[in-house]
């Protein structure tokens, strides 16, 4: 045990020789400093090294107040109207007006978004649009499914098959099925998009009411349900 550490002891001083003896040689050879010298700049580095490291905690983002939040957000907002009077000033008409919070917009009444929609001409300025209320469908007891709205296109060419009754239409507009929840929604979609249409009013069959013996009476003219 003691030979070991005898042999750590003089392996560390043999490597701590050899960089001291490193160093001197560079020194002798032309190294340009001393080992005094280098010891001197390696503090000097670490001492900037430290300093660099302390401005960068100085400068770090902390979670500000609400305070201070406010106060930042009104500075900032009077340097841009700051700003924009000195621009409107030099050249009028080039600042774009910023809308305060709380203001109220004014939007035209009719809005045409024909131009973004992406939709080709001839399907704009050639279709024709029907604005109904659905029926009930002959397995459907219930009214739920007819309170929408939907709209339909008029129908264009198609082929048949009178073989197999497969038919198929070039229209790209023949399947859109959309639902509104009221006549007037539809009617305002259609008119953005360009679209001329009608409406069809519902028809709405009026409720009658029953009584429950009714189905179990017998009268002059019929018998119900007990035949």
């Amino acid at each position: 045990m003691a030979h070991r550490v005898s042999l750590v002891a003089n392996s560390s001083k043999y490597i701590s020789s050899f960089r001291l003896g490193f160093r001197l040689c560079s020194t002798a050879s032309g190294g340009a400093k001393n080992y005094t010298s280098i010891d001197k700049e390696d503090v000097a580095k670490e001492a900037e090294y430290k300093q660099h490291q302390a401005d960068r905690k100085l400068t770090t983002p902390r979670n500000l107040t609400d305070e201070e939040k406010f106060a930042s957000s009104n500075m900032r907002l009077i340097k841009y109207r700051i700003r924009d009077a000195e621009v409107d000033k030099a050249a009028p008409g080039l600042v774009e007006r910023r809308v305060e919070p709380g203001t109220t917009v004014t939007v035209p009444a009719k809005d045409d978004v024909t131009a973004l929609s992406g939709v080709p001409e001839e399907h704009i300025k050639t279709r024709h649009v029907r604005i109904y209320c659905p029926t009930r469908s002959v397995t459907q007891s219930g009214s739920h499914g007819t309170k929408n709205w939907r709209i339909e296109f008029d129908n264009r060419e198609r082929w048949e098959n009178p073989l197999m009754g497969w038919t198929s239409s070039a229209d790209p507009l023949s399947t859109m099925a959309i639902s509104f929840a009221s006549s007037e929604e539809a009617a305002e979609f259609c008119s953005k998009n360009g679209w001329a249409y009608h409406i069809e009013e519902r028809r709405v069959p009026p409720l009658r009411p029953k009584s429950y013996g009714a189905n179990f009476s017998w009268d002059k003219r019929t018998r119900r349900s007990t035949k």
